[in-house]
């Protein structure tokens, strides 16, 4: 049974002055373990394209006293994520 993860990963950009800074993108990966999350999220075009390392893998099975359990989706649907956005500075 799939469990539910969350991902950190880093990659360097490269601005147009020529410095460097680093980005740290976050996934949320049904996976059987976090070898399984880490496979999942290096399968994916934009992993190769940006040189993505991961940083950890991280099983969510309680959250704030709320056990985490995931079921199969009755009919493919695209994901949804609620929250809010992040602010380019």
């Amino acid at each position: 049974m799939p469990r539910l993860f969350f991902v950190q990963g880093s990659y360097f950009e490269t601005l147009p002055q020529g410095g460097k800074f680093v980005c740290h993108p976050h996934f949320f990966v049904a996976a059987d373990d976090a070898h399984d999350a880490k496979r999942r999220v290096l399968s994916r075009p934009e992993a190769a394209k940006r040189k993505l390392q991961i940083d950890s893998a991280v099983e969510l099975s309680t959250v704030d006293g709320y056990s985490v359990t995931l079921e199969p989706e009755l009919c493919a649907v695209e994901s949804r994520v609620a929250g809010f956005p992040m602010l380019s500075v």
